[in-house]
């Protein structure tokens, strides 16, 4: 096992980096602000907490 990551370490190691196509950055995905959403979920009324209900 310890063979095979050393190999796995050293490939990555020696390959060359090579840079992005520019054709790639101009269809990036646009990011969604994830603290916007949140912000409205946090907005909504709390839920209502029923009282517990006891078995006789």
């Amino acid at each position: 096992m310890s063979a095979l990551l050393s190999s796995t370490f050293w490939l990555l190691l020696n390959t060359p980096m090579v840079p992005p196509d520019p054709k790639t950055r101009t269809k990036s995905v646009q990011m969604v602000d994830l603290n916007r959403t949140r912000s409205k979920r946090n907005r909504r009324s709390p839920s209502v907490r029923r009282p517990a209900v006891r078995l006789q």
